[in-house]
């Protein structure tokens, strides 16, 4: 399980939640696609998020 933290802008906790309940249990791929069209700007930031996670999990695959 990989995870990976950006510096969130002020948001409610409410309006994050609601975006990452709709990508929750997802295939990353479907996770971006429904990212592309939510129409929040913490979409934005919640997929910058998703992109970084995928490129160090392709990155530290292989690593101890």
């Amino acid at each position: 399980s990989s995870t990976s933290r950006l510096g969130l802008p002020r948001v409610s906790a409410y309006k994050a939640r609601e975006v990452l309940d709709l990508i929750r249990g997802k295939h990353v791929d479907e996770a971006d696609e429904i990212l592309q069209f939510v129409e929040r700007d913490i979409a934005i930031i919640i997929r910058k998020a998703l992109a970084s996670a995928v490129a160090n999990a392709s990155n530290n695959d292989g690593q101890d």
